[in-house]
């Protein structure tokens, strides 16, 4: 989950200092428990690497000129090794000619480790990052890229990484192996990154490395290869839609709160696209091929995370809607524990990055027995959609803050038109049904900006329960998986112990913790399942518990001592889009008043890309 940037300089030589800082920043969301940065420059290698974030580093730097030819830099969630200044990135062999950083888990490091050791190499770490720079400096007879291909054919795991040496002053090599490596063309200057956001302040211009290829940059020349065989591979440029400034705050404290601000916006762009007109059918290109060329039978949908929450949603939406039977597997335990299913049972994948690591494994496991793949997610040209045999993409735009906001309800909204699309398509409800839905599905965007407009009442139920550490989250049916994510954001970022659980299992042990002043948020959509929610409720009240209601009915809990947030109304099947912004505010405020760091929380990173 670690953030990587490396930087050649075509001709002479560039200060690198702003450069390598302003791209660290753009990816520390994938890591900051550490960060550092290596030059190469007419007075040799200069090396400066701090435990901490990147401001950290940023003032150690202070205000020095930092020229050069090469650069790296690098900011890191730790695996192997306590975040410390000594095991952070770049790493050297213990010669000190090989210099690397690296995103991802070397499985056998330490048989390497021990291997290299009898050979009188000396370790000073606890990485498994630095038995790699050991490993290439061991085969490093002049030629890099040999000597990179030759350990990188000796390593099990998954990784990305980005090497100089120190004898090749305009050199840099980018390999990678199941994680995400990019490498930016600018006016020059040559760049990698394990994500766009690295160089997007430079340029737009990328191409994507596959799994199994490195890259040789030297000076102004990039050329291909299969590091495997060592065979050239032709590659393509293309040019990334969004600019720099979508990835930054916009005058928003902090990028959680934007993104959830940009909820409507985004949602509104998936409908322009998907769904023009209530009386237009659902468009989503590529799915009518793919369903002319298969019966299915099972839907299969695999996540992790909010991702999981939004397939736990979907299968409620395509079983209700379109009436195919689905299961839920949280990524990790479809890769592990296989179910039989085959051609006639087609694999959903949600990923916002495109990268989680269990997700791949899962698609990869599936995808081996037969069932094809359709990939929702976000990011364009990720290891997910190109393994896939059809994405459906959200288009929310870059995701910053760790904690997912935007992506959720984007995933949503994509999971809707899939139900819809197959109703419509198998005439699975009546005409005049889905007119009224989809007519309700376009007016969500407008009902999301009502919601935010009323976001200074989510601050206020976030004051009563400033001192709590434990809350409860119920819903039933749809409202379940939401209640579970609502449970998850208030974790995430507020580190109050929170769990998400499906009403009818109150009484079945749960209850036990209900004590005074115990809190429980009741989501309670209008729905046949309403009566059941204030039974919940009277349980918990009689108990002393404290109850906080997110309902389109509040009519329904007028006569009761609770806190109520009405959200606009809208069909039960529809409520999650709606009920995930209050729970997401109600997460964000809690997490201010108890001053903790919302866009970067302690111990998380935004793409979980190793097992």
């Amino acid at each position: 989950m670690c953030g990587i940037l490396g930087t050649v300089i075509h001709d002479g030589v560039n200060e690198l200092r702003e450069t390598l800082i302003t791209g660290l920043k753009a990816v520390e969301y994938r890591g900051y428990d550490s960060a550092g940065v290596a030059i190469l420059g007419p007075n040799g290698l200069f090396i400066n690497k701090r435990a901490g974030k990147i401001a950290v580093l940023e003032d150690h730097l202070g205000g020095d000129v930092l020229s050069g030819t090469v650069g790296l830099g690098h900011t890191r969630w730790a695996t192997h090794g306590v975040p410390s200044d000594n095991n952070s990135h770049p790493h050297q062999d213990f010669r000190e000619r090989i210099t690397i950083v690296h995103n991802g888990i070397i499985e056998n490091y330490a048989e390497l480790k021990q291997e290299l050791m009898t050979m009188g190499v000396e370790f000073t770490t606890e990485t498994d990052t630095e038995v790699a720079a050991n490993l290439i400096g061991f085969y490093y007879n002049g030629d890099l890229p040999a000597a990179v291909c030759r350990a990188a054919r000796r390593i099990d795991g998954s990784f990305s990484m980005c090497v100089m040496a120190k004898d090749q002053p305009r050199m840099l090599i980018g390999i990678r192996n199941k994680l995400p490596l990019l490498v930016g063309h600018g006016p020059g200057v040559t760049y990698l990154g394990s994500d766009v956001t690295a160089f997007l302040a430079y340029t737009r211009e990328v191409t994507y490395l596959a799994d199994g290829e490195i890259v040789v940059i030297d000076g102004p020349a990039c050329r291909f290869m299969d590091w495997r065989t060592g065979e050239p591979v032709v590659k393509q440029q293309e040019r990334v839609e969004w600019d720099i400034e979508q990835a930054q705050k916009g005058g928003f404290e902090t990028f959680m709160m934007k993104e959830i601000h940009e909820q409507p916006a985004v949602i509104r762009q998936i409908l322009e696209r998907y769904l023009p007109s209530e009386d237009a059918p659902v468009y989503l290109p590529g799915l009518d091929d793919f369903a002319a060329e298969r019966e299915t039978r099972l839907i299969s949908l695999v996540g992790c995370g909010t991702a999981f929450h939004a397939c736990k949603v979907g299968k409620y939406m395509l079983e209700g809607l379109a009436g195919v039977p689905c299961r839920v597997q949280l990524a990790h335990e479809a890769l592990y524990h296989q179910a039989p299913i085959g051609k006639h049972a087609v694999t959903v994948a949600v990923s916002q990055s495109g990268e989680t690591a269990d997700t791949l494994g899962a698609v990869r496991t599936q995808s081996a027995i037969g069932s094809p793949v359709i990939a929702i997610a976000n990011v364009v040209g990720s290891s997910l959609t190109r393994e896939a045999d059809l994405t459906l993409y959200t288009m929310a735009g870059p995701e910053i803050s760790v904690a997912s906001t935007k992506a959720f309800t984007c995933q949503l909204t994509v999971l809707t038109l899939i139900a819809l699309w197959v109703a419509e398509k198998f005439q699975r409800k009546p005409p005049e049904e889905l007119k009224r839905l989809k007519t309700e599905l376009l007016g969500i965007p407008a009902k999301m900006e009502l919601i935010l407009e009323s976001k200074y009442t989510l601050e206020k139920l976030a004051r009563v329960y400033r001192h709590v550490d434990h809350f409860y989250y119920l819903g039933r049916g749809i409202s379940y998986p939401v209640a579970m994510e609502g449970a998850l954001k208030l974790k995430e970022i507020s580190y109050v112990h929170a769990e998400g659980y499906a009403g009818g299992e109150m009484k079945h042990g749960a209850i036990a913790l209900i004590e005074p002043g115990f809190p429980t948020c009741l989501l309670a959509p209008r729905s046949n399942l309403v009566d059941k929610m204030v039974g919940n409720m009277e349980e918990i009240l009689s108990r002393k518990g404290e109850v906080m209601v997110v309902t389109n009915v509040p009519q329904r809990f007028a006569d009761y001592d609770v806190h109520v947030f009405p959200f606009p109304d809208c069909p039960q099947v529809l409520s999650p889009l709606l009920m995930s912004l209050p729970l997401q505010l109600f997460a964000y405020y809690s997490a201010k008043l108890r001053d903790r760091d919302i866009d970067q929380p302690r111990n998380l990173a935004k793409s979980v890309v190793v097992e």
